[in-house]
């Protein structure tokens, strides 16, 4: 299924919009064989341990979801207090080895199926802004150690009724986090929408642990609609890569407050392929 099938297969009410649900089927190419399976990802990542908070500032977390397609990872979802048609999806997937100038063009491509989806699903009034750089820390930075992040806000209307949208998106120890946010335009305009994903996501970000174990002595770069890594190259000095911490399984603390994923790469005909909703609350994501 390519990414846009992704996006109307789950129906745009997974990220806050009702009334999508149409289909696109696609095969995903694939360079594994059936006689001789590889791990999914070439090895690069064979488990991953993702901890995140139940809490952040006034969101709750309610729901987990792992998607069929391993190459798309898991979601999170988040609810505003008391308010049914108020909630975050955060979505994490594997990323691998991104130059800024790949980050950067990942976040257009998501802004792109964003529209894509909003588009053929006939919504009225359609309209993006323009990807911009924000900030996920507390304090100032160098440049060098900031954590790649974009940010872009949308509107549009269904039966009559005008929505704010936006979506964040990260580049973290060899993941992508993503953060989808809609509500109803007389609750809160486009800017204001954008403006309190940034800073969920801001928030959230200093909580997170992702640690990775697999082949941390190559970088690798994964193409996130296929799964396939698409280049590897030894990493300097032998150093290991930020997020994967070698062949040996990690065990991150979990206190109070927190909760872990995990998840196991797999070749595509292996046991144990993950592909189940798992609820922590009122509701399933998914």
């Amino acid at each position: 299924m390519t990414r846009l099938g992704l996006w109307l297969s789950m129906g745009m009410t997974l990220f806050g919009v009702p009334g999508v649900s149409a289909a696109e089927n696609a095969e995903s190419p694939s360079d594994v064989s059936k006689d001789h399976p590889q791990p999914f990802l070439g090895g690069f990542l064979r488990e991953s341990r993702i901890v995140y908070p139940l809490k952040v500032g006034e969101w709750e977390a309610i729901g987990e979801h792992r998607f069929d397609e391993q190459e798309y990872g898991v979601s999170v979802r988040y609810a505003h207090g008391r308010d049914s048609d108020r909630w975050i999806d955060v979505y994490f997937y594997p990323a691998g080895v991104l130059s800024a100038a790949q980050f950067a063009e990942a976040a257009r491509t998501e802004a792109d199926l964003i529209g894509q989806a909003h588009r053929q699903a006939g919504h009225a009034d359609f309209d993006i802004g323009e990807l911009q750089a924000f900030s996920v820390a507390s304090v100032p930075v160098a440049p060098a150690a900031a954590i790649p992040a974009r940010a872009v806000d949308l509107g549009y209307t269904i039966h009559g009724t005008a929505y704010s949208s936006a979506m964040t998106l990260l580049l973290d120890h060899l993941y992508f986090v993503k953060a989808r946010y809609s509500i109803e335009q007389a609750r809160l305009s486009r800017e204001d929408t954008l403006r309190q994903l940034e800073q969920f996501t801001a928030q959230l970000h200093p909580s997170l642990v992702v640690l990775s174990t697999g082949d941390c002595s190559m970088s690798s770069q994964i193409d996130a609609g296929t799964g396939r890594v698409t280049a590897r190259a030894p990493v300097p000095d032998g150093r290991l890569l930020a997020g994967c911490v070698g062949e040996s399984p990690v065990n991150p603390d979990v206190v109070d407050g927190m909760r872990e994923i995990r998840i196991e790469y797999r070749a595509p005909d292996g046991e144990g392929h993950p592909s189940r909703s798992i609820g922590i609350g009122r509701i399933k994501v998914g």
